[in-house]
């Protein structure tokens, strides 16, 4: 059984490729994770794909799967402070 990689996406990446797509481009988050969903396979992990528009369900989401790691965009959670 592989390991699970979880992928948590936190507030407007559900509108990836939508919102304003001459800025962040066309590829919406579900081209996103079809790409990481196959680059995961290649290394022998499986992806578990989360998104929430609430920075707390972001934040907390990895805490009852039992995650080793989280790599949090720091810059955006400050971002949305200031």
């Amino acid at each position: 059984m592989p390991s699970t990689v979880f992928v948590l996406n936190g507030p407007n990446l559900d509108l990836l490729g939508t919102r304003h797509p001459e800025v962040y481009g066309h590829d919406t988050l579900a081209d996103v994770e079809v790409l990481v969903d196959k680059t995961a396979a290649e290394l022998g992990f499986e992806a578990d794909f989360r998104q929430s528009d609430h920075d707390g369900a972001v934040i907390c989401g990895c805490g009852p799967h039992g995650c080793a790691m989280a790599l949090p965009r720091i810059a955006a959670l400050i971002g949305a402070c200031a």
